[in-house]
């Protein structure tokens, strides 16, 4: 049985475990939202070792574009179900 500091304990960490998951679940889908766009500058890091700002910003660009299109694609052909 466990006392009154011990119940405290564990209240507030099961209180804190809710929010640290749901900011978990947000950056796994910001990873997977833009992996092309991390794939590619990771590639071209360990080609060149340094990428400026605007290799990020058109990876990013292209990464999204493409995302995109695939998205729309697939809402095209869950429409003609």
């Amino acid at each position: 049985m466990m006392n009154e500091q011990e119940r405290t304990t564990v209240a507030h960490h099961e209180s804190g475990h809710a929010p640290v998951a749901e900011q978990y679940e947000g950056v796994q889908a910001l990873l997977r939202n833009h992996l092309t766009a991390l794939t590619t500058l990771s590639q071209q890091l360990l080609k060149q070792e340094t990428v400026s700002g605007s290799d990020v910003k058109e990876a990013l660009e292209n990464s999204l574009s493409k995302e995109s299109r695939a998205d729309a694609a697939q809402l095209q052909s869950d429409g003609k179900r």
